[in-house]
C-alpha cells in the first residue's frame, strides 16, 4: 500500500501495460507524497494474457512482496522505469526464465533481495499460488483492463490512466470535503 489514510483507492496495474506504468508513475511520484497520511493506495497486480511475459513480470513482483515487503514498491518503479526493456519487442525471443532473471536483477539492485532467491522461486514455480489467488481476486472484481481504480470498494471509471496529479489532488479534495 502507498500511504496512510482515507480515502482508499484500489488500483489494478498491470506492470507489462504502458497505461498502468503512466498511472503507477503519477501516483508514486506525485500524488501520494502531496497527500501522504491523507489516502491510501492500494496496488494490486493483474496479469493480462495479451502481453505474454505478463504473467513473469508478475511472478518477480509478488516473489519480492513475499521475500522483500519493505522493498516492494522500489522495485515497481524500477520495473516501471525499466518499461522498454520489457516491451514485447525486448522480450521476443526470451525464455520466461531470462526474462525473469532480468527482472531479478532489478530486484536485487531495488531491494537487495539476491536475484538468485527470486531465480530459484521462479525455477521452482513456487509463485504460482499467489499468481492464482491474484488473478482470481481482480477477476472477482471485474477488473478485465488496466489501469482500473475503485474508490472505496466502487470502480471510478472516471479516472483515466492519463490523469495528472493535478486531476487526481482534485478527486482526493472533492473525496475529503464529501465526508
Amino acid at each position: 500500500m502507498l500511504g496512510h489514510g482515507f480515502p482508499t483507492f484500489e488500483v489494478f496495474l498491470d506492470l507489462s501495460c504502458p497505461f498502468s506504468v503512466t498511472a503507477f508513475n503519477t501516483l508514486h511520484d506525485d500524488v501520494e507524497p502531496a497527500n501522504r497520511g491523507r489516502a491510501s493506495f492500494v496496488v494490486h497486480n493483474v496479469v493480462q494474457p495479451w502481453h505474454a511475459h505478463s504473467t513473469v513480470m508478475h511472478e518477480v513482483a509478488l516473489a519480492v512482496l513475499q521475500e522483500a515487503p519493505a522493498g516492494y514498491f522500489a522495485f515497481y518503479r524500477q520495473a516501471c522505469g525499466a518499461f522498454d526493456d520489457f516491451a514485447e519487442a525486448a522480450v521476443r525471443g526470451e525464455t520466461r526464465l531470462q526474462t525473469g532473471a532480468r527482472l531479478a536483477a532489478i530486484a536485487e539492485r531495488s531491494t537487495g533481495l539476491p536475484a538468485a532467491a527470486i531465480n530459484a522461486l521462479l525455477d521452482k514455480h513456487a509463485m504460482a499460488q499467489a499468481l492464482k489467488w491474484t488473478c482470481r481476486h481482480h477477476r472477482a472484481r471485474g477488473v478485465h483492463v488496466t489501469p482500473t481504480v475503485f474508490l472505496h470498494g466502487l470502480e471510478a471509471t472516471a479516472i483515466s490512466s492519463s490523469w495528472t496529479a493535478a486531476e487526481w489532488n482534485a478527486l482526493l479534495a472533492e473525496v475529503r470535503a464529501a465526508q
